[in-house]
């Protein structure tokens, strides 16, 4: 019985052994046909590349140099107009302008290139007249006792940002402060950095985390940062401060679903029943929602001071 299963007839014996010269061809092509394309169209191909990144970098500098007669000038101290005299598109000109106002800073030139849209070809020609002061951040020189925080310098060069620069691992002591106190719901990431243990990158991660949050009412919602553990917590408690009347609340008789669920304490199906119950009766009281099933096991304690029934 086994046979009639893996016998074939003529018909069936001619198209497997056709289908199996097809696929050996085509193995074949792939293989040798390569070998046959000139490889001048390669060279040809790596000069117009060549070509067209210099010729980019020289029409940029033309152009700053048409429209305006640059001198040096600090990147924290300057204006969105003044940006857009020198090259700079409106939308980027003001990115750079918002990211001031919110109380950031650039330390050494390469900083600029934080600013969304700034185009790395633009940079290469403004460096030459990039001075910034030697007190434009406070964090960049206070630091805190025997700890040691690691930089990393594998980043690309400015000159030919194709040649990677010494991957060299630095460390810098951190020296105490005296009297240092920051506010957690208002300070920048200039000023997180100069807690113990906190460097860019958790500062960063702190001042992103509470503008979802809305704000802090404990230090213990730090520990919600990822990066952040308790001994950091314990190291810096003396020097932290909180002032609630800086949370910024959500209006559950007027915000969206997608505004609700946008809240680290908040889901689609919390936000969800929020906007149902206000379909039915308006919110009186913000202690109204814990008759929602979703909000029955919740750190009410927490959660009521992101809430608001009236626009602030």
């Amino acid at each position: 019985m086994w046979k009639d299963y893996l016998s074939f007839s003529r018909r069936e014996q001619r198209g497997l052994i056709v289908l199996i010269v097809l696929i050996v061809l085509l193995i074949l092509f792939r293989i040798v046909f390569p070998l046959f394309l000139p490889s001048s169209d390669i060279e040809i191909i790596k000069l117009d590349s060549s070509y067209f990144t210099f010729h980019t970098q020289s029409t940029i500098s033309e152009q700053i140099t048409a429209s305006y007669e640059m001198s040096d000038f600090d990147p924290n101290n300057v204006t969105a107009d003044f940006l857009v005299e020198i090259g700079l598109n409106r939308r980027v000109a003001q990115n750079w302008h918002n990211y001031l106002l919110k109380g950031g800073s650039f330390s050494k030139p390469e900083d600029i290139l934080k600013i969304y849209g700034l185009d790395s070809s633009l940079l290469y020609q403004l460096l030459p007249y990039i001075k910034i002061a030697k007190t434009a951040s406070i964090a960049q020189n206070l630091v805190f006792p025997d700890e040691k925080e690691k930089k990393s310098d594998d980043q690309w060069s400015i000159d030919s940002l194709l040649t990677p620069v010494s991957s060299e691992i630095r460390y810098v002591k951190k020296t105490y402060i005296p009297d240092l106190m920051i506010e957690i719901n208002s300070a920048d990431t200039s000023e997180w950095m100069l807690l113990k243990g906190i460097g860019p990158v958790l500062s960063g991660r702190i001042v992103n985390y509470r503008k979802k949050l809305g704000g802090f009412v404990s230090y213990n919602q730090l520990l919600e940062v990822y990066g952040i553990k308790p001994e950091i917590i314990d190291n810096n408690i003396n020097n932290m401060t909180i002032d609630t009347a800086l949370i910024v609340s959500i209006n559950i008789n007027t915000a969206s679903i997608g505004r609700l669920r946008e809240h680290p304490y908040l889901d689609f199906y919390k936000a969800q029943a929020i906007v149902e119950q206000r379909k039915r009766k308006r919110f009186e009281n913000i202690d109204d929602i814990l008759i929602l099933q979703p909000f029955s096991e919740v750190d009410w304690n927490t959660l009521k001071y992101y809430l608001s029934v009236e626009n602030k």
